[in-house]
């Protein structure tokens, strides 16, 4: 249905989740949630289709005479996998059109993760794409950036590096943070936190696109606690005159 409201621009996303209170909450089991995202995918793939069909997996016992409505963009939307890990990098080879970047890796992480996805996809036959999820805010000088803007970025990464998003194999700087305090802007944001002048995020933009191979962008402006709606309605339209329309 969301395929048909939106004229065929959904893109589904999905990832393997990693939080145990988040699985504790529904009865699932956390240490079945590879198998369970593995056997979904398959279960997509068959409701996609709009034909009868039965499943019998490990997870799920299903049994469909047809899912109705067909998706608008056929044979089905866009699928889009997040993850990090070998066997995660190695899924979105095989089963997804798009591996998205998640926003815990720096670019340098990034670039060494999408080598190795690519290399995955070519031992699937796939073609590899790239999608990078960054934090973004564009500013008239750094000032205000580190004014109206970073707290609120920091606040949502420092619970990411609380929930276990953030990983030593990846983050070894990770064993040296000893409190919250040690989580600034010059630890977490280099790499990571697309800020700027219009001018400044646009060049970095086309640089860690470079590097990594990505050929799109996802950018997130705002956080729980701000800035506010009207700040944010600015920085979105700065971002599309200052960096989307020079690239066109």
């Amino acid at each position: 249905m969301l395929d048909h409201l939106s004229g065929g621009r959904l893109v589904l996303g999905l990832g393997i989740g990693h939080q145990e209170p988040d699985f504790a909450a529904y009865g699932a089991d956390h240490a079945r949630r590879a198998a369970a995202l593995d056997e979904a995918l398959d279960v997509l793939e068959r409701a996609f289709s709009g034909e009868p069909f039965e499943h019998e997996g490990r997870v799920w016992r299903l049994r469909a005479a047809g899912i109705t409505p067909r998706p608008r963009t056929l044979p089905r939307p866009e699928l889009w996998l997040g993850g990090h890990s070998a066997s995660g990098l190695r899924r979105a080879a095989r089963r997804a059109d798009r591996w998205l970047a998640d926003p815990q890796r720096d670019v340098a992480t990034l670039e060494r993760l999408a080598e190795r996805y690519r290399e995955e996809c070519e031992g699937a036959g796939t073609v590899p794409r790239v999608a990078l999820f960054r934090e973004a805010w564009i500013a008239d000088d750094r000032e205000q950036v580190e004014r109206e803007w970073m707290p609120h970025a920091l606040a949502v990464h420092r619970l990411y590096v609380n929930v276990g998003a953030y990983r030593p194999a990846l983050e070894p700087w990770l064993r040296e943070v000893r409190e919250r305090e040690d989580l600034t802007a010059e630890r977490l944001a280099p790499g990571r936190f697309l800020v700027g002048s219009g001018d400044e995020v646009r060049a970095e933009a086309e640089d860690w696109c470079r590097r990594t191979g990505a050929d799109y962008l996802a950018v997130r402006l705002r956080h729980p606690g701000g800035p506010p709606h009207e700040r944010v309605l600015d920085a979105i339209a700065r971002f599309g005159d200052e960096v989307v329309s020079p690239l066109e």
